[in-house]
């Protein structure tokens, strides 16, 4: 067993010791699916591979998980949490996904008036 496998699984252990605490136990295992270089893609999909294969043979736990993201979800401003990734209150939600990805994959042109010459 890897040490990304063991962190998953002890995330969620913690899951279902712990599910009144959402946020804690989602940045745990938030914590545990991120791979340690943000280049290990490779790692990431595989840490993915293992919360599917966890959650498919265990139902407590996938049921658990449910409840804490939608509990989460359900009891939070959803207004903070769009903000907080980037989507701007006053643009709808496909409207700034499209506008993020959209600065990703071409960014904006660089104004010569704003450079400052050294």
């Amino acid at each position: 067993m890897t040490t990304s496998e063991q962190f998953i699984d002890q995330a969620l252990r913690d899951l279902r010791a712990d599910a009144e605490h959402p946020v804690s136990v989602l940045t745990v295992l938030v914590d545990a699916l991120r791979p340690r270089r943000v280049s290990n893609i490779a790692a990431a999909n595989q840490a993915l591979d293992v919360l599917t294969q966890r959650l498919a043979a265990d139902s407590d736990t996938r049921d658990t998980l449910r409840a804490v993201v939608i509990g989460l979800l359900s009891n939070r401003k959803a207004v903070h949490l769009l903000t907080d990734s980037g989507v701007l209150a006053s643009e709808g939600f496909f409207s700034g996904l499209s506008s993020r990805l959209s600065r990703k994959l071409l960014p904006a042109e660089i104004d010569p008036e704003r450079l400052k010459i050294c």
